[in-house]
């Protein structure tokens, strides 16, 4: 019976010891090879890289531009235009609504349209300045057309207002057609009008 029991126990025993060292971790299993080495070497650590800023090249439309446009009269307009928005910077225009009005001093509509802009020219929270977008016709010419049309509101010299067409055409407020009645809110935002609209906008 002791013999038994002797044996019993040293099986147990012997059983616990092996299943114990069954679960031991077999430090030559986890010990990386040579290989695993050399990979792990040549394999390279990814770090998160902070993208650094760029600054983007502006497009024609954001660009700042800088003007001083001359009037028939000989006074000056200076006007920041950049994009979608103008600053007037003289003191006649500068805080307020101004409508540029596109003409032709041949054009069977722009002669149409001229009585009402003359009327729109009386309204205190609008200012008008005239552009004479076709044909060469110079100052002197355009000087006696104004003088007989009566009209009472600024007109920019021929010299200077290819700077404004430009910038209208550039940023798709003018398409080259005539009447055009380009609006400046006071906030300097632009907007392409009517006549019959503007001051519905106002």
């Amino acid at each position: 019976m002791k013999l038994f029991t002797f044996l019993a126990l040293s099986l147990l025993f012997s059983g616990c010891v092996i299943k114990e060292q069954s679960v031991q971790p077999n430090a030559t299993a986890i010990k990386p090879t040579a290989k695993t080495v050399a990979k792990r070497k040549a394999t390279p650590v990814l770090t998160k890289i902070q993208p650094t800023p760029t600054l983007a090249t502006p497009t024609a439309k954001e660009q700042a531009s800088a003007m001083s446009l001359k009037t028939l009269n000989g006074s000056i307009i200076k006007v920041n235009a950049s994009g979608y928005n103008m600053e007037f910077l003289s003191p006649k225009y500068r805080g307020k609504n101004v409508m540029f009005f596109l003409f032709g001093y041949d054009c069977p509509h722009c002669k149409v349209e001229m009585p009402t802009i003359k009327e729109l020219s009386l309204n205190p929270n609008l200012k008008i300045i005239g552009i004479h977008a076709k044909s060469m016709i110079g100052d002197p010419a355009l000087k006696n057309f104004i003088r007989n049309k009566g009209l009472n509101f600024d007109i920019l010299s021929f010299s200077d207002d290819i700077k404004m067409i430009r910038f209208l055409k550039d940023n798709d407020f003018y398409d080259g057609n005539v009447p055009c009645n380009v609006l400046v809110h006071k906030d300097g935002t632009v907007e392409t009008v009517t006549v019959a609209n503007v001051l519905g906008k106002l």
